[in-house]
């Protein structure tokens, strides 16, 4: 009995592990898998996935550039302007190959370039929109990280560059994002305050988020949305389908909306190499690009 109970033990034990192991495995989305193009920017060095089709009862639009932070081919750039610029015009000042919009209002983030802190969160914790940084993305030139953090521990970071944003989507392969706005079962959430944290995240809007795989890929990641071509998604679906198709280690959302913009040089895509559709316009093409103050490039290093 002993033996068979002590093999019992061992076969559950076992299978649990298997289990922990699937559930951390990569994912990445073949080209002509259902509403998936691939297109290799630089080998597996640098891969652009765009997705098109119907998710969750609607139509999506959503581009996901993977970067192999293992190649040291290229490096990132965290730009801070102290007047806003789309995100072509900086990405072509800077020499740019790829790259997104950042971070929300300076008062509400902490804002770090080149060692230089330009921002450190002045709002108090009841401010309505004190919730937007909850998390941050860290670079030092060499290595990515995504967490959770506060005004006082961005501040003891030793991390040159960090950009703050919120909610934290995934946590150590933990889908956090799902559960963010909490229970709104019986909350009608157009009846709050736009910058209500559950009308906000909990609602569909174009997304901009940022990853980190097992492999130690950088994900960069716009999701449309105000258009009968891609409604965008809250941060419940925005979590859910990036554990679907890339299962990433870590993932942050940044500051979506209007602001939701992905550059990608030669994507021949528009003339500017906007690549996804911008609202800020209110019109369903690539040039509704809002002037943002920060930006995160991919660069070749020199």
């Amino acid at each position: 009995m002993k033996r068979i109970f002590i093999f019992t033990l061992f076969a559950v034990l076992l299978s649990a592990v298997h289990a922990q192991a699937s559930s951390r495995k990569e994912k990445t989305p073949n080209d002509g898998e259902k509403g998936w193009r691939v297109r290799q920017i630089d080998g597996d060095k640098l891969v652009w996935y765009s997705f098109r089709g119907e998710k969750g009862g609607a139509q999506q639009f959503v581009n996901v550039l993977a970067l192999d932070l293992n190649c040291k081919d290229y490096e990132l750039d965290f730009v801070v302007l102290d007047k806003g610029d789309s995100l072509s015009s900086v990405a072509l000042r800077h020499d740019a190959v790829a790259g997104i919009n950042a971070t929300y209002e300076w008062d509400a983030s902490f804002v770090k370039a080149d060692g230089e802190i330009f921002s450190e969160i002045t709002l108090s914790e009841e401010h309505l929109r004190f919730w937007k940084h909850e998390g941050a993305i860290a670079y030092d030139g060499r290595k990515i990280d995504i967490g959770y953090g506060d005004k006082a521990s961005y501040l003891k970071s030793r991390m040159p560059n960090i950009f703050s944003a919120s909610p934290m989507l995934i946590d150590n392969y933990k889908p956090v994002g799902t559960t963010f706005v909490g229970d709104i079962t019986d909350v009608e959430l157009t009846k709050l305050e736009y910058e209500d944290y559950r009308r906000h995240q909990g609602v569909r809007h174009p997304r901009t988020a940022v990853a980190l795989t097992r492999s130690n890929r950088l994900l960069l990641i716009t999701i449309d949305g105000r258009s009968t071509n891609s409604a965008g998604m809250s941060a419940k679906e925005v979590t859910e389908f990036l554990v679907e198709y890339f299962n990433p280690r870590l993932a942050l959302n940044m500051d979506g909306g209007g602001s939701t913009t992905m550059y990608i040089k030669g994507s021949r895509e528009s003339s500017t190499d906007v690549v996804n559709y911008p609202t800020d316009n209110s019109r369903y093409d690539h040039y509704g690009q809002r002037r943002l103050s920060t930006h995160i490039l991919i660069k070749r290093k020199r």
